[in-house]
C-alpha cells in the first residue's frame, strides 16, 4: 500500500493507508468505464494510479466535468445522497483504484476523523461543480457567452421536413410590423422575456410585474398601439434591470431560501450579487436575425424565445430540433447556416 500512496494532492499517505485498510484494490484498463450515469451507486473510488473522466450527459453528447488525478475520490455523492450515478466515470489511463463499499465509506464518514472532514470539505465544492454543470444555462456566468446545445426533435418530423409544404402564417404576415414591436417592449416596457411562435400568432410574455404568471396575446392584438399601453406599462431598461436585482436581493433573504443547503445557497447568492442583463445591443441584433433564419430553405425556424435575463436564445426549427445559444454563438450559427 505505502507505494502507491505517494505525493497524494488530496490526501495524504496516512489517509490513504487507513482507507486501504478497509478498501478492495481494483485494476481498470484505459477508457474502461467505472460506472455509467443512472447506475446503481456500489461505492466509492480512491485514485492510486492513473487519471479518471467524470462526464455527463447533455442531450445528444458528453460533457467533461472533471480530469481526476493520483489521491482523488469519485462516486461519493450517489451514496451519500442515496440515489443513482448523476455522471460517469471513465478511466482515461490505466489505473489503480480503492473501492470502499456504502457501507464502509458511512461509518468513515461518522468517525469525525481527519479523513472524514478532508472528503467532506471537498464534498461541498463538488455539489457545486456538479450544480453547475448539469445546469443548460450555468449559474456560474462562466462560459454563458459560449453556450451552444442541441436538441433533437422527433425524428419522423426531421425525415418529412423536405417534403412538407410550407405556408405563410399570420405571424409571417405580421413579422415586419412585430419584431419592432418586441423590440421595443423588452427594451422599454414592462416584459423581460417572450416566446414568438411563428407558426401561429401566439406569444408568450413574462412581465417583471408579474413574474411567475406570464401572459398569452395574439401576434396581431400587439399591432395596436392602445393594447400596448393598457397591457405594458413603460419602464427604462436600466430601472427594470435594478428591480430584477431588488427581486434576487429579496429571494436571497427570504426564510425558505435560507433553510436550502449551503452549496445551493453559495451558487445562487454568486449568481443574484453577479447577475448583469443582456445588453440592449445584443437583443436588437438577436431579433434583426429572426428574418433570415425564419427564410431558411426546409429547415426553418418555427418558435424562438429571448430574455434580458439570460443569453441564451430558445429556437426550435421546421425539423423538430431545437438550439440553445447565447448572442454570440447566434452569430456563429448564422454564418454556418445562413
Amino acid at each position: 500500500m505505502d507505494d502507491i500512496c505517494e505525493n497524494n494532492t488530496l490526501l495524504t499517505h496516512d489517509d490513504l493507508t487507513t482507507i486501504g485498510r478497509h478498501a478492495e484494490s481494483i485494476t481498470y484498463s484505459a477508457n474502461r468505464i467505472i460506472f455509467a450515469e443512472g447506475d446503481e451507486p456500489d461505492g466509492v473510488y480512491f485514485i492510486c494510479e492513473g487519471q479518471i473522466l467524470i462526464l455527463t450527459n447533455k442531450f445528444t453528447s458528453q460533457e467533461q466535468i472533471s480530469k481526476l488525478e493520483k489521491g482523488s475520490y469519485f462516486g461519493e455523492m450517489a451514496v451519500l445522497d442515496q440515489g443513482l450515478r448523476a455522471a460517469s466515470a471513465v478511466a482515461d489511463s490505466d489505473c489503480e483504484l480503492l473501492k470502499l463499499d456504502q457501507d464502509t465509506f458511512m461509518e468513515l464518514m461518522k468517525t469525525g476523523n481527519r479523513t472524514a472532514l478532508k472528503i467532506n470539505d471537498m464534498l461541498a465544492a463538488r455539489y457545486e461543480e456538479l450544480i453547475l454543470t448539469e445546469d443548460i444555462m450555468s449559474k456560474s456566468g462562466l462560459n454563458s457567452n459560449k453556450l451552444h446545445v442541441s436538441i433533437k426533435g422527433d425524428p419522423s418530423l426531421r425525415e418529412s421536413a423536405f417534403s412538407r409544404d410550407r405556408y405563410d402564417s399570420i405571424a409571417d404576415k405580421a413579422l415586419s410590423e412585430l419584431l419592432p414591436i418586441l423590440e421595443d417592449l423588452i427594451l422599454n416596457h414592462c416584459p423581460y422575456q417572450f416566446f414568438l411562435s411563428l407558426s401561429s400568432e401566439e406569444v408568450r410574455i413574462m412581465s417583471v410585474f408579474e413574474p411567475f404568471g406570464g401572459q398569452i396575446h395574439s401576434c396581431n392584438k400587439l399591432l395596436d398601439k392602445n393594447y400596448i399601453k393598457r397591457h405594458f406599462p413603460k419602464i427604462d431598461y436600466l430601472e427594470k434591470t435594478e428591480l430584477i436585482r431588488e427581486l434576487y436581493k429579496t429571494l436571497s433573504k427570504n426564510r425558505a431560501f435560507e433553510s436550502t443547503s449551503g452549496h445551493y445557497r453559495k451558487i445562487m447568492n454568486n449568481y443574484y450579487n453577479n447577475w448583469q442583463p443582456v445588453s440592449k445591443d445584443e437583443i436588437k441584433r438577436t431579433l434583426s436575425n429572426i428574418p433570415a433564419l425564419r427564410t431558411l430553405p426546409n429547415f426553418y425556424i418555427r418558435n424562438f424565445s429571448i430574455s434580458m435575463v439570460h443569453d441564451a436564445i430558445r429556437m426550435q426549427f421546421n425539423c423538430d430540433g431545437t438550439h440553445i445559444v447565447s448572442n454570440d454563438e447566434l452569430l456563429n450559427f448564422m454564418k454556418q447556416n445562413v
